[in-house]
C-alpha cells in the first residue's frame, strides 16, 4: 500500500500531487520561518498529512482542518489513488460535504483523473461511512495486522509533529488507554498480542467488578468479611423461630381446647339451670303431695248424729245407713288417692335424688372448665410467643436479605479470584513470550540500532520488558557506554526523539516489506534540530530504506533545515523527488491556492 496521486475537483485551488515510489519531498521555501504570517504551518505542509489521513477515512469531526472550514471547503471533493500490494490501484473519492459517502474505483494504470468520471463507472458510489471503511480495508488486505482494521497503524506512517513524543505512544492515544495500542504494538513487533489483548480485558473486568464490590458495599451496608457471622446469626435465629413456632403449634392446640371448653362451659351451665328447674318442680310436687297427704277429707258420722240431736231433728235409720255408705265411699276412694300420691311420692323422690346427683356432677364440671377458661397466664404467654416470632420472623427476613446481597459480593469475588488466576498465568505467559523473542523483534530491533547509529553514531536499544502490573512496556533509548548499559539523555531531545521515531517505523516498514502491509511512511519536519552531518546520514538512510526494501518515504522540510556542505551551502534534493513546493510568495504558494483561512 503505497500512496500514488492525490487531486480534486478544483485542480486551480488545489493543484494534483503525484507521489514517487521512493523519496518523496514536500517542500517549502520559507526565507523568514520565525514570522508568523511567513510560517511554514500557514503554507499548508502540515495539513497535508491531515489531508492524506483524511482520505485515508480518518473521522471527520471537530479540530480537522476540513470539518473547522466548511464553509470555506465547500464543493471540494477529494481523490486519493493507492497502489495496492498485490498490484493494480484504487481511487477513492470523498468530499467536505459529506464526507461519510465515498466512493471507490478500482483500476490497472497509475495517475487517473476521475474527479469527472459519472456514477454508473465508480465500482462503489457514495457509500456509507462504516461500509466504506470495510470495503477499503478489505481491498488493501493487510493480512499481517488482521485482526486489526488498515486504519489501526495508519498513524504510525503519518507523524505529525505531535506524533514525535513517545516512539511507540502516538498523540491521539495519549489520553486513552494503553489497550488502545499495546497489542497493536505487540503485534507489529511478532509478540503474541492476543496474551496483552486478553490481559487488559481481564485487568479491566477486574477494575469492573472490584468498583462493582466497593460500591455495592457502600449502597446494600455489606461487607464480605461478615459472611459467615451473618451466616451463623441466621442459622441461630431461624432455629429460634422454629422453636418458637413449635411452641405455639401446642399452643394453638390448646386454644382449641379452650375454645371447647368455652363450648362445654356454656352447655354444662344450661344443663345446670335445666337440672335445676327440674328439682325445684319435684321438690314443689314433693311438697304438695305432702300437704295433700295430711288432710282428712272425708266425713266423721258420730259428728252428724251429734248434730241431727241437738237440732231435735230425727235421724232415721235408713239415712243412717245411707250415710255410712257414702262414708265408706269416701273413705276407700281417699284411702286410693293417698296410695297414688305416695306412689308419685316416691316416685319424685327418686328423681329428686338423681336430679341432685347430676346438678352436682355438673357443678363440679362447670368449676373444672372455669378454672381452664380463667386461667390468663396461658394468654398472656401466648401473646408474648406471637410477638416474639414476629421479632424472630422480621430479624431472620433481615438476615437472609442481608446474607442474599452477601451472595452477590461472594460471587462476585469468586469471579474476582478466577480473573486473578487468569491474569497472573497471562503475565506469565507474557514475559515468556517477551524472553524467548522472535523473529520480526530480533530483525526490527536490529533494524533500528542500524539506522540509529547509522545517523548517530550512537548505539540505540528497543527493548521490552513487563512491569509491575504484568503489562508490556516498550523502550527505545541511545546507550551511551554498551559495557555498562548506560543510557545517554540525549534520546529524550525533541531532534533525537524524532529520529528514534522515524527510524522505529522504518525498521517495522523494512520487518513486512515483503508482506501485505503498509509500505510508505510521511514524517513532518523530520530534520529539524538535527547538524549537517546527521541530516545528510539520515537521507542516505532513506535512500536504502527505498531502493533496497521498495518503500516509500515522505518528508516534509523548510528551506532553513535543508542540509548544507562543507561549503554551507545547500544541498538541494532532485527535482524529481520533490512532488510539492510550497513558498511564501502569496496564495499561489500555498497548498491550498486561496487566502489563509
Amino acid at each position: 500500500m503505497k500512496l500514488s496521486r492525490l487531486y480534486s475537483n478544483k485542480p486551480t485551488l488545489f493543484v494534483p500531487i503525484e507521489w514517487n515510489r521512493g523519496l518523496n519531498v514536500v517542500y517549502a521555501n520559507v526565507t523568514r520561518p520565525k514570522e508568523d504570517d511567513k510560517d511554514s504551518h500557514n503554507l499548508g505542509k502540515t495539513l497535508l498529512i491531515h489531508l492524506i489521513d483524511f482520505m485515508l477515512l480518518k473521522e471527520s469531526g471537530p479540530g480537522h482542518f476540513l470539518y473547522d472550514n466548511k464553509a470555506t471547503f465547500s464543493g471540494f471533493e477529494f481523490f486519493l489513488e493507492l497502489e495496492l500490494n498485490d498490484g493494480g490501484y484504487i481511487t477513492v473519492s470523498r468530499g467536505v460535504d459529506k464526507p461519510s459517502k465515498i466512493s471507490f474505483k478500482r483500476h490497472a494504470d497509475r495517475n487517473e483523473d476521475f474527479s469527472n468520471l459519472a456514477e454508473p463507472y465508480w465500482d462503489k458510489f457514495r457509500e456509507p461511512f462504516t461500509k466504506s471503511t470495510e470495503f477499503l480495508n478489505q481491498i488493501l488486505n493487510l493480512d499481517t495486522i488482521k485482526p486489526y482494521a488498515f486504519r489501526k497503524g495508519v498513524s504510525y506512517f503519518l507523524r505529525t509533529q505531535a506524533d514525535y513524543l513517545d516512539v511507540f505512544q502516538l498523540s491521539k492515544f495519549m489520553k486513552g488507554r494503553h489497550a488502545d495500542w499495546k497489542p497493536f504494538m505487540a503485534l507489529l513487533l511478532g509478540f503474541n498480542w492476543k496474551l496483552v489483548d486478553k490481559k487488559y480485558e481481564v485487568d479491566e473486568e477486574i477494575v469492573r467488578l472490584e468498583k462493582f464490590a466497593e460500591s455495592y458495599e457502600q449502597e446494600a451496608g455489606a461487607s464480605l468479611e461478615h459472611f459467615d457471622r451473618v451466616k451463623g446469626l441466621l442459622q441461630i435465629k431461624r432455629a429460634e423461630l422454629d422453636e418458637l413456632q413449635a411452641q405455639t403449634e401446642r399452643f394453638n392446640y390448646l386454644s382449641q381446647e379452650l375454645k371447647l371448653n368455652y363450648e362445654l362451659v356454656s352447655e354444662v351451665e344450661r344443663r345446670v339451670a335445666e337440672l335445676n328447674e327440674q328439682l325445684y318442680s319435684v321438690n314443689y310436687e314433693i311438697q304438695n303431695i305432702g300437704e295433700a297427704l295430711r288432710e282428712r277429707s272425708y266425713m266423721d258420722l258420730k259428728k252428724v248424729e251429734e248434730l241431727f240431736a241437738e237440732l231435735n231433728i230425727y235421724f232415721p235409720e235408713r239415712l243412717h245407713k245411707d250415710y255410712e255408705a257414702l262414708l265408706e265411699f269416701n273413705r276407700r276412694l281417699f284411702e286410693e288417692r293417698n296410695e297414688r300420691l305416695e306412689d308419685r311420692a316416691r316416685s319424685l323422690e327418686s328423681d329428686r335424688a338423681r336430679i341432685e346427683v347430676q346438678l352436682r356432677e355438673q357443678n363440679n364440671r362447670r368449676e373444672e372448665l372455669l378454672a381452664v377458661v380463667h386461667e390468663e397466664d396461658w394468654f398472656r404467654r401466648y401473646q408474648s410467643m406471637q410477638a416474639d416470632i414476629g421479632i424472630r420472623h422480621g430479624e431472620v427476613i433481615r438476615l437472609e436479605a442481608e446474607l442474599s446481597r452477601l451472595d452477590v459480593l461472594t460471587k462476585n469475588e469468586r469471579q474476582l479470584e478466577a480473573l486473578r488466576a487468569d491474569r497472573a498465568d497471562l503475565v506469565a505467559r507474557i514475559r515468556e513470550n517477551v524472553n524467548e523473542g522472535n523473529a520480526t523483534y530480533t530483525y526490527v530491533r536490529s533494524r533500528f540500532n542500524v539506522i540509529v547509529r547509522g545517523v548517530l553514531d550512537l548505539p540505540a536499544l528497543l527493548s521490552s520488558t513487563v512491569n509491575t502490573l504484568g503489562n508490556i512496556d516498550f523502550d527505545a533509548s541511545l546507550i551511551l557506554d554498551e559495557a555498562s548499559m548506560k543510557f545517554t539523555s540525549e534520546g529524550k531531545g525533541t531532534s533525537y526523539k524524532k529520529l528514534l521515531c522515524a527510524a522505529f517505523d522504518m525498521s517495522v516498514l523494512e520487518a513486512y516489506s515483503q508482506d501485505s502491509f503498509y509500505r510508505f511512511v510521511y514524517h513532518d519536519g523530520i530534520l529539524e534540530g538535527l547538524d549537517n552531518r546527521k541530516k545528510q546520514k539520515f537521507l542516505a538512510v532513506v535512500e536504502e530504506f527505498c531502493k533496497k526494501f521498495g518503500l516509500q518515504y515522505i518528508l516534509t522540510v523548510i528551506d532553513a533545515d535543508l542540509p548544507r556542505d562543507a561549503q554551507d551551502k545547500k544541498v538541494p534534493f532532485a527535482d524529481e523527488a520533490v512532488v510539492l513546493e510550497l513558498h511564501e510568495g502569496g496564495d499561489a504558494g500555498r497548498l491550498f491556492k486561496m487566502p489563509k483561512f
